[in-house]
């Protein structure tokens, strides 16, 4: 479960425009990333629900994400790009430019490392598109008890 504080920015028919408010919490905490961490300050579009109308400009609310698993998204975005641009280079290197001699063959497996990194890129591109879809997003106000 990922639950951040937000802010609404703006809403129309259709979304809610909400920024992330990054407080010091257990989650800011732990991670290792947080000195390059640059979700303050970054606005969201949220689809409309019924769920979520009854909310006003410049109030704070909570983004509860219930259904999303960090290991998932993580093997996904790091583990993808990672398995094609090693099978790029052994594959170029032990089997398809075996036969060139050796500095041209490790030219052509980089070349080839590459343009799967980047044909890996898109891969991870449509997943995030298909999985942005299913995201269902939990709005609750500051003041609600969990």
């Amino acid at each position: 479960m990922i639950k951040e504080k937000a802010i609404i920015v703006n809403s129309d028919n259709k979304n809610l425009y909400v920024k992330i408010i990054v407080e010091n919490n257990e989650s800011c905490s732990s991670c290792k990333a947080k000195s390059f961490c640059n979700a303050n300050d970054k606005e969201f579009v949220i689809p409309l629900d019924d769920s979520n109308k009854n909310f006003n400009k410049n109030e704070e609310v909570y983004i509860i994400l219930e259904n999303i698993s960090i290991l998932k998204l993580s093997l996904i975005v790091y583990g993808i790009p990672f398995v094609f641009s090693l099978l790029g280079i052994f594959l170029g290197y032990f089997l398809i430019f075996s036969k060139f001699e050796e500095n041209i063959k490790v030219l052509l497996s980089f070349i080839m490392s590459v343009v799967l990194l980047l044909l890996s890129l898109v891969i991870v591109k449509i997943i995030d598109r298909k999985f942005e879809k299913s995201i269902k997003y939990n709005i609750k106000k500051v003041e609600d008890k969990d």
